[in-house]
């Protein structure tokens, strides 16, 4: 395997265990989380507001959906990274989309520190797996 591939490898499952983790959170503890970001969210200092806690589940259905999905997507692709890498891409698109509804939610709807927090965590989870697997698609192409 390559090195770049070992990296790939290796930060899809990483995503794996973090997003599977975040998957139970968002199920058992959504509303806790969005208190705490709400705690910690400093209000004052940045013009803040506080995210209103959800009553309903309607849209959860939909986010462990997603959740699920891309546990799978990473699984699938770690599991033979030569053949499956093409699992990254729907990776990707979910995560750049995330981070722009993200910073249009904060830019245009509400500003909160839970969607700056959803936008630099998804951000950064997008940027660092779309520069490893542009490394990992140079190495590719080079070797054959």
């Amino acid at each position: 395997m390559t090195p770049w591939g070992i990296r790939l490898k290796f930060m899809l499952r990483v995503w794996m265990v973090l997003l599977l983790g975040a998957t139970v959170i968002f199920l058992f503890h959504g509303n806790a989380l969005i208190g705490i970001l709400n705690d910690l969210a400093p209000v004052r200092s940045l013009s803040l507001v506080l995210l209103p806690l959800p009553v309903e589940k309607f849209w959860l259905a939909l986010a462990l959906s997603l959740m699920v999905t891309l546990v799978f997507l990473c699984y699938w692709g770690q599991k033979d990274i030569q053949k499956n890498h093409q699992a990254v891409v729907p990776f990707l698109i979910s995560k750049f989309a995330s981070t722009f509804f993200y910073f249009v939610f904060f830019a245009a709807v509400l500003p909160t520190f839970a969607y700056f927090v959803g936008m630099i965590a998804d951000g950064l989870m997008f940027l660092a797996t779309y520069f490893v697997y542009r490394a990992f698609l140079k190495e590719m192409k080079e070797q054959s």
